[in-house]
């Protein structure tokens, strides 16, 4: 009997595991299609140049003050 419930259970697990794949496996399928990857990795790659476009340019900002400064602060201990 303890052996017909545990096979039962198996049988009823692995079937259900088998559904659930097959369901998620179609529920992913259009994502990995040619199109929705090539806008995926355009997306991406957008969002990587901004950042690092935004990272220049505060990094510019930072070292332009900083030679600003060096410029203007001997100039104002003289005055």
């Amino acid at each position: 009997m303890r052996r017909a419930r545990w096979l039962a259970t198996g049988v009823a697990l692995g079937a259900g595991g088998t559904i659930w794949a097959k369901r998620r496996m179609a529920s992913l399928q259009g994502s990995f299609e040619p199109v929705n990857l090539a806008g995926g990795v355009a997306n991406a790659t957008r969002r990587r140049v901004r950042a690092a476009v935004g990272a220049g340019r505060n990094q510019a900002r930072r070292r332009e003050d900083e030679i600003r400064a060096r410029l203007e602060g001997p100039q104002t201990a003289a005055r």
